[in-house]
């Protein structure tokens, strides 16, 4: 009787056990894989790959960061992937192997592309998790003279969220100086940009808003939008750059209360340059370049540019070295200064 009881409750539960190991083992398969030249394989899921990084949660040892060119192949099967050539094609599905050493498929469930390892220039994993679309940098730095009794504070945030057909980009710079009475907003700017690219072309449609602050330049404030597109015109190996125009409209007041008493209407010419090796020694070079020619005020033109030097340090920590110039050839307080320029070093953390 003993033995038939047991017989009834085995055969009640094997469903539910069935049930549970096919729900391991579904669970088990929808890992990420990555191969290794050396032979090695990394189980976990793939995040994404830019500036020649690969950035991977592996299940035994957590958040890594990968040099791509120590990657043989890859097998994912968490999430959707739009990937980037430096053939300019951009594609979506999921990574697959092939039988060629440094190759990989991408497969979209109807074609598959073969795609050598080299020419990946970035991969965005598309997820419903909020955080896991989010990748940035947050760098600041203080320097202080005994001599003047003044300090300089500088602080520099780039966030970056893509989702398949928008990706959205803020940027922050502050640069304010202390002495032992006063805190001066030296420098501010913070812009919100969008860019919508084009089915799988490297056209994009492009809108912006900013705020601006100099006190060099005597600018107490600026708001600015921006309305355009643009084409990402070169993506390399090591390299990506693109250019955008479009209309810029603007408001905005001096230090002294001055105004250009309406909307300024600009035309902008905006070039972004991103250089990145992370061969020894671990670099990148990021330079961003703005200038704008007004319509509703004649002779007047305007450019923002900075250049951006980062050394990896450690993981995920770099010494960055900032050169910044401003220039507006018609400010609104008469006899103030036209240029500013200037050199902020920090440290960075990416995140």
């Amino acid at each position: 009787m003993k033995h038939k009881t047991a017989v009834y409750i085995l055969l009640l539960f094997l469903p539910v056990l069935l049930l549970a190991r096919g729900s391991f083992a579904q669970a088990k398969a929808k890992k990420d894989t990555l191969f290794f030249n050396n032979g090695e394989i990394l189980i976990g899921e793939l995040k994404q790959i830019t500036y020649g990084k690969v950035t991977f949660d592996s299940d035994a040892i957590g958040l890594i960061t990968i040099k791509m060119y120590k990657i043989r192949s890859a097998h994912t099967t968490i999430g959707t992937l739009r990937v980037e050539t430096t053939t300019n094609q951009k594609l979506y599905g999921k990574l697959e192997p092939t039988k060629s050493r440094d190759t990989v498929y991408v497969a979209d469930g109807v074609n598959r592309i073969k795609v050598p390892l080299n020419q990946i220039n970035s991969v965005i994993a598309f997820r419903r998790g909020f955080f896991d679309q989010l990748d940035g940098n947050v760098s600041a730095g203080f320097s202080f003279s005994h001599s003047s009794s003044i300090g300089q504070v500088n602080l520099n945030a780039d966030i970056k969220y893509t989702t398949r057909w928008l990706e959205t980009e803020l940027t922050v710079s502050t640069l304010s100086s202390i002495d032992s009475s006063h805190y001066i907003r030296d420098q501010e700017t913070e812009q919100l940009s969008f860019y919508h690219y084009i089915k799988s072309s490297d056209w994009f449609a492009a809108a912006a808003v900013s705020h601006q602050r100099n006190e060099e330049l005597s600018l107490a404030y600026r708001y600015q939008g921006i309305l355009g597109g643009g084409n990402k015109f070169l993506t390399g190996e090591t390299i990506n750059a693109l250019a955008l125009t479009g209309f810029a409209f603007s408001e905005e007041k001096s230090i002294n209360g001055n105004s250009t008493g309406g909307t300024e209407l600009e035309i902008p010419l905006i070039l972004q340059i991103d250089f990145f090796k992370f061969t020894h020694p671990n670099m990148q070079i990021t330079m961003n370049n703005a200038g704008y020619v007004s319509i509703t005020q004649a002779g007047r033109y305007r450019y923002d540019g900075n250049v951006t030097f980062a050394w990896e340090l450690i993981k995920d920590f770099s010494l960055t070295i900032n050169l910044y110039g401003n220039y507006d050839s018609k400010p609104l307080d008469l006899g103030s200064s036209k240029i500013d320029y200037g050199l902020v070093m920090g440290l960075a953390y990416k995140f």
